[in-house]
This record gives structure tokens, C-alpha cells and sequence, in this order.
């Protein structure tokens, strides 16, 4: 008789599994598409981040989806819904829509099935995006753009979104750095950047908010719900959602997480589900007509920034005009695969034009003594030393802010390597100016 039941077990397990999902398309982007190798390196260099295939292949992902208490809770606020009901319609009319997501590891997938990230497996983002397209697709008229990067906050976010989501035209774009991002201005002031990137885009994107936390209950979450109610946006907050759930002891941490801070399988299939019933109320909540404010709240001075990266070094207000003792590689990090790369040797400058009030340097950072230092000049005055050996890195790619102008100047850009770096690989990643004086 047992026999028999795990027979019958068994078959209707397969049958699950081999299940067809939804007609649906996916758009592969800078940020999507992803090498067998770049897969490799970031799974290696997460390792101490993420849990084992094993773990999370054993993860809880047979448990029931979210009740109804969770799903009320997870909908911070519903926010303004006029471009959400356009995304609707659009994809009810079989018009073209993309739903794009850009944030860090949770985004990117990693925690979602065994082999680190699953952009396009079973990590929140896809899963969400397949039950919009199942609900008012109408075939493969829906696309799909995944600009999740791990360990990354806002602060890289808002330099490579016009990258990563803004030239896919998206019509829906969710913002996922609560786990990432610090509280300090900076952290605020990036994230406010970049959701103001987005809502003044021409695309009018609709654009949600996305709040995790981790297992010691870190989020970022109270700016990110002030920043959301200014603007009076659809904030999704999965820290509310599951905290009561972990107090009251309904739920551990290991029913969600495998690690301190990825969900796992049925995490991401939670996460999912608080996205699908938030475009479920969405649709059935009276479209006003949305209007953006015309101040702002923490301020938004990088906002619309400018970036060159070495497959595109010249753009709008930037304009790289001298590699000196740097050459171009295809060696990179995740995500950012090429990078202006110091020869080993040579002290010339990397050197770039531009226009703006407030310059960044992105660069790989790593934890190994293998890795130099750099200055950044602008017009001729030192501004800045940096060291690309930090015990914190793993290779990925980080933003730092050089300078913050109150006005807007021509400026040249100079990286130089420091004399201690002879023999030593410094990897420029990208250049990136923003230009709004007096914020």
C-alpha cells in the first residue's frame, strides 16, 4: 500500500514539474544576458553570501502561497495606479509592454534554485512577470528585462538604469534595494535619483517598490516608504509581510531564507505572490490622473546621469578622449564584463570630457593584494585616492562619488594610477557624470 502511494506521489509531482508555463517572451539585456563564465564567477564570489545548491534544492518551496493576512500586509500602499491600468490595457490589446525589475541579488535571482542566479528560473522577478503576462497578456506580447546585479545598491542602480532598463522602453519597472542600500543622504539621494529617472522617462513607466529585509530585520525601508508616498507610488513590502509571521513564530527564517538574506525557492514563489495581488488590487482600484510633484523630498541630484563604459565611450555630455596607461579588456565583473584595465606598467592618464555637477567612478573591487590604487584629477586638482584592494570586495562592481558640484562646469577626468601600483591590475569599470546644479 505504501509503495502505491509513492507511486501515485511521485507521478503527480512529474506531471507538476513537466507542467507548460504561460506563452511568454523574454528580452535579453546588458544586465540579462549572462555567460557561462560571468554565471561561474558570481556564483563563486557569492559563496559566503548565498547557501549551497543542496540547501536550497531543499528548501520549502511545497509550501502553500501567502493567506490572505500576508498578502493585505505586503501591499504597503497602493499609490497612484493611472500607469499601471495603461500597462493593463496595453497588454489586454496585444500592444507590446515590458515589465523590467532592476535591484540587487534577490532581483538577480540568487537563493531561487540551485546554481546561484536564475534571472530567467524561478526567482521572484520571472515569476511575477509570468503571471502578469498569463493575466493580461495576450500571447508573447509581453516582455521581460532583468536588471538585477548582486551586491550593488541604488547608488550603482541609478547610474546604470538608462543601461540596464531605460532603452528597453519598459512600461512597468520595480525597484528592489532595501537590503542593499544604506540610510545615509547618498543612499538616500540615489534611490530618490533613480525613481525620478524612471517616473520622468518618456515611456512613462509605472514603477513599484520592492522592500525586503534581512534575517536580523535590516531594511531600508523608511526612506524608501517616504520616497514612495511623495510620489505616490505602489510600495510592495515584503518586510511587512513576513515580520509577524516570524514574531508570532508561524514561520522561521529557514522556511523563507537559506542564507541571511536570499529567499529561497518558496521565498522568491512568496515574493511573487505579493506582486501578483498588488497588480490584482492595481487593477481594480479607480485610475486618477497621475501627477508628479514638482518638489522633491531628500533630493534627487543624480538623477538622468550619464554613463561610458568602454563598449560605448562616448555619450551625450561625456566623451573619453585618452586610455593612457590603460587598455581596453574584456575583463570586467558581473554584469559589467569590460573595463579600461592598467597595463601593469605606465603612469599616463585615463582621461575624459565632460559636463556636469557631480562625477563617479565605477571600478572592480576585490579582495586581494594583487589590486592597485588610483587618483582622480578634475582640472588638474586632486580630488580623490582610491584602493580597488578592499577585504569587503569580491570582484563586483562599486561606485564611488568623487565630487558634488552646486553648479554645473566643464570638467576633465582624469584616473591615475598611484606609483604603489606598479605591477599591480586596477579595472575601470565606467565614467559617469550627472548634471543638476543647485539640488
Amino acid at each position: 500500500m505504501k509503495r502505491t502511494l509513492i507511486l501515485l506521489l511521485t507521478a503527480l509531482l512529474t506531471a507538476c514539474n513537466t507542467a507548460e508555463s504561460p506563452a511568454v517572451s523574454v528580452t535579453e539585456t546588458s544586465a540579462t544576458v549572462t555567460t557561462s563564465a560571468e554565471t561561474e564567477s558570481t556564483t563563486v564570489e557569492t559563496s559566503e553570501e548565498t547557501a549551497s545548491a543542496e540547501t536550497v534544492a531543499e528548501s520549502t518551496a511545497d509550501k502553500d502561497a501567502a493567506d490572505p493576512e500576508m498578502l493585505e500586509r505586503s501591499l504597503y500602499r497602493i499609490g497612484n495606479t493611472e500607469r499601471i491600468h495603461k500597462a493593463i490595457q496595453k497588454a489586454q490589446s496585444g500592444e507590446e509592454v515590458t515589465v523590467a525589475f532592476i535591484g540587487g541579488s534577490i532581483t538577480e535571482g540568487v537563493g531561487a534554485a540551485p546554481g546561484g542566479n536564475t534571472k530567467n528560473a524561478d526567482c521572484y522577478a520571472k515569476l511575477a512577470y509570468e503571471s502578469f503576462a498569463s493575466a493580461y497578456g495576450t500571447g508573447d506580447n509581453v516582455k521581460y528585462v532583468n536588471a538585477g546585479e548582486s551586491g550593488t545598491p541604488s547608488t550603482l542602480g541609478m547610474l546604470r538604469v538608462e543601461r540596464d532598463v531605460l532603452r528597453h522602453e519598459p512600461d512597468v519597472v520595480f525597484v528592489e534595494f532595501a537590503v542593499n542600500d544604506g540610510g545615509d543622504l547618498l543612499a538616500q539621494q540615489s534611490y530618490e535619483s533613480l525613481v525620478k529617472t524612471l517616473l520622468t522617462y518618456k515611456s512613462e513607466p509605472a514603477v513599484i517598490l520592492i522592500l525586503n529585509r534581512l534575517n536580523n530585520g535590516y531594511s531600508a525601508s523608511t526612506h524608501m516608504k517616504n520616497i514612495g508616498e511623495h510620489y505616490d507610488l505602489p510600495v510592495v513590502s515584503v518586510a511587512d509581510a513576513i515580520t509577524p509571521e516570524l514574531d508570532s513564530g508561524k514561520m522561521e527564517w529557514s522556511d523563507f531564507s537559506a542564507d541571511y538574506a536570499h529567499p529561497n525557492k518558496y521565498g522568491h514563489k512568496l515574493v511573487s505572490s505579493f506582486i501578483t495581488y498588488m497588480f490584482e488590487q492595481a487593477h481594480n482600484t479607480p485610475a486618477d490622473p497621475y501627477s508628479l510633484p514638482e518638489d522633491e523630498l531628500y533630493g534627487a541630484p543624480y538623477k538622468n546621469a550619464v554613463l561610458i563604459i568602454p563598449t560605448e565611450n562616448e555619450k551625450d555630455t561625456l566623451k573619453l578622449t585618452d586610455k593612457g596607461s590603460f587598455k581596453s579588456s574584456a575583463k570586467g565583473s558581473p554584469n559589467f564584463t569590460t573595463s579600461w584595465e592598467y597595463d601593469k606598467e605606465g603612469d599616463a592618464s585615463l582621461k575624459a570630457t565632460g559636463q556636469g555637477s557631480a562625477v563617479f567612478v565605477i571600478f572592480s573591487r576585490n579582495n586581494s593584494t594583487e589590486f592597485g590604487s588610483f587618483d582622480v584629477y578634475l582640472n588638474g586638482q586632486k580630488a580623490k585616492t582610491i584602493n580597488t584592494d578592499q577585504h569587503d570586495g569580491w570582484g563586483e562592481a562599486y561606485a564611488e562619488q568623487i565630487i558634488k558640484f552646486q553648479t554645473s562646469r566643464e570638467m576633465e577626468i582624469e584616473i591615475v594610477p598611484t606609483e604603489k601600483s606598479k605591477g599591480k591590475t586596477v579595472k575601470i569599470l565606467g565614467i559617469a557624470v550627472c548634471d543638476n546644479p543647485g539640488t
